[in-house]
């Protein structure tokens, strides 16, 4: 039995576990991306950050653009408008607008992890769902999310709600952390296997 655990718990095995697991983490830590679909495009720059209804403060302030803590500049051609890498750490969002010197027509607003949708505003839904900057005046006519500023700033905030579950951050993590393992295994026991093959035999191999 202690032979079983010393053979599957060794110093260079739980190396590649670490290395492999902070690589998961590094580029595929469970995130939120932001999309939000223009009816006509805008010039201005666009911002999501995390934003705590509890605390009632912004946690990441102007974290949003592939974790970069800057605004993004949208273009007028843009039918969408694709903001990634948002953490998951807090109940609500906003959507954050500076220098927009036109309205703006939104036709949905989607929330995603991954490939998996987990909101979806309309203009049949948003009503109850969103709060807005003070002068900023809000109408869903003609099908469409329209946003009128008073200036050239102002934000939406998106209702609090529970996007992913704590479960389902558990179960990612999870996840991750015994794929790394299974991984670390793999890489591990084929380094011990070509070490234990006599050089003639892996000259055949090759």
């Amino acid at each position: 039995m202690m032979k079983f655990i010393k053979e599957k718990l060794n110093i260079r095995r739980a190396v590649w576990f670490l290395l492999i697991s902070a690589m998961f983490l590094l580029f595929y830590a469970p995130h939120l991306s932001f999309d939000v679909h223009m009816k006509k495009g805008i010039q201005g720059t666009v911002v999501v950050s995390n934003f705590n209804t509890d605390r009632g403060e912004e946690i990441f302030a102007n974290y949003n653009y592939n974790s970069h803590k800057t605004w993004l500049d949208a273009q007028p051609s843009w039918e969408v408008i694709h903001l990634s890498n948002i953490p998951i750490v807090t109940n609500s969002l906003r959507l954050g607008f500076n220098n927009v010197k036109t309205d703006i027509a939104i036709s949905k607003i989607d929330v995603s992890f991954g490939p998996f949708k987990l909101a979806e505003y309309t203009p049949e839904n948003i009503s109850n769902e969103i709060i807005a900057s003070q002068g900023m005046v809000i109408n869903t006519n003609d099908n469409t999310i329209n946003l009128t500023l008073n200036g050239v700033e102002g934000w939406l905030q998106l209702d609090t709600r529970e996007y992913l579950p704590k479960t389902a951050w558990v179960t990612v993590y999870l996840t991750i952390l015994v794929l790394s393992w299974i991984i670390a295994y793999l890489i591990d026991k084929k380094l011990s296997w070509s070490k234990h093959i006599p050089e003639n035999e892996m000259m055949l191999i090759a």
